[in-house]
């Protein structure tokens, strides 16, 4: 039997940097939490800890470069590349000793702005 749980959570925000005509280019940065917890029941087992608990913890910072261009009033594209670094440490009752690890990472992504 396992039961889990991850609680994760954001703040990004959008800033433009310039305007050319219908283009606007924009910077994002964003930070990112993460927590959580696993418990694992081995009842029944031969085993010395019939419960097993990991806990997560992981941290991020991130930002993407873009750039929209408006074709009307109520169309618009967009277009951005970005990058990003996250740590992360889990930890159990079992082990005596922390695990963790740093990624990097980057990102690209196009899209289609409708205003209603």
């Amino acid at each position: 039997e396992s039961d889990s749980w991850t609680l994760n959570t954001g703040v990004s925000v959008l800033i433009y940097l310039k305007k050319y005509d219908d283009l606007r280019t924009y910077f994002t940065p964003r930070f990112n939490y993460a927590h959580g917890s696993t418990t694992t029941d081995a009842t029944g087992f031969v085993t010395t800890n019939p419960s097993t608990t990991t806990t997560l913890n992981a941290y991020g910072f991130s930002g993407s470069f873009g750039g929209e261009y408006a074709l009307g009033r109520k169309f618009g594209v967009f277009g951005e590349v970005g990058f990003g670094f996250s740590h992360q440490t889990t930890k159990s009752n079992v082990l005596p000793t922390e695990l963790s690890g740093n990624s990097w990472g980057s990102r690209a992504a196009v899209g289609v702005i409708f205003f209603p």
